[in-house]
């Protein structure tokens, strides 16, 4: 049996939770030492360097939002499953029992 996925998570608890912790980290009011890891060196000669960092923060968070988007679909593709799972039981239950009904009927009117 396919393992049960949560059936409670949506986009906006996937997505959300992590922009806004890392807004929250990079606006609260910190010390200069914890703005130098956060941020990086400031300055003229540093220009560039931001640049070129901004850009691949920029397609990291790309590549965040496209694996959060596929997290999403991975649960919501196991519900699907579930889904899926659950109707051919049914299936295969009431198959189960109009087998047995028809048996029952063709032995009760071959013997009257």
């Amino acid at each position: 049996m396919p393992p049960k996925f949560k059936r409670h998570l949506n986009d906006d608890d996937v997505t959300g939770s992590i922009k806004s912790e890392r807004r929250n980290l990079l606006e609260e009011d910190s010390d200069e030492e914890e703005d130098f890891f956060l941020r990086g060196p400031s300055g003229p000669r540093f220009g560039p360097k931001n640049d070129k960092i901004r850009q691949v923060q920029n397609q990291v968070d790309e590549v965040i939002d496209v694996m959060q988007e596929n997290i999403t679909k991975v649960i919501e593709r196991g519900e699907r499953l579930d889904d899926l799972q659950d109707k051919s039981g049914w299936y295969f239950s009431s198959s189960l029992l109009e087998d047995e009904t028809e048996f029952q009927e063709h032995h009760v009117f071959h013997i009257t």
